[in-house]
């Protein structure tokens, strides 16, 4: 896990890598296939030290059939030629739209407490900027 701080914003990023299972086959064999995710422990944050004040909370999830053009093309055929269609398929796959997105208020203690489910080799972002007034 990896966190920043960029004035009152802040941006974590948190990820779940599992070795897949190859039995012996090949990168460019096992990864031409889809490969499936799977149940990991969910990530509980504890946030300290934030200002107080509203903020607005963003949480991102890159990972099998999340913002995941490769498992769609897999699953295409993989086609050398894309055709209109299938591009914007694939292009409508990746607009890495937040799964989580509200407001929240940090008190004065400047604690913020959230638990980020995750997936098997997901990566996630969350980020929290404050609410202009």
């Amino acid at each position: 896990m990896l966190a920043a701080v960029d004035g009152d914003k802040t941006a974590v990023v948190a990820w779940d890598w599992q070795h897949p299972d190859q039995k012996s086959v090949s990168n460019g064999v096992f990864f031409a296939k889809p490969v499936p995710n799977g149940p990991a422990p969910a990530i509980k944050l504890a946030l300290r030290n934030l200002k107080p004040g509203a903020y607005r909370l963003e949480l991102r999830r890159a990972g099998y059939k999340a913002n995941d053009a490769y498992t769609a093309y897999l699953e295409m055929g993989s086609p050398i030629n894309l055709d209109a269609a299938q591009l914007a398929k694939l292009q409508s796959l990746t607009r890495d739209l937040p799964e989580v997105k509200r407001t929240v208020n940090i008190g004065k203690d400047g604690l913020m407490n959230f638990t980020m489910p995750m997936r098997s080799n997901d990566i996630t972002l969350l980020t929290l900027d404050p609410v202009k007034r």
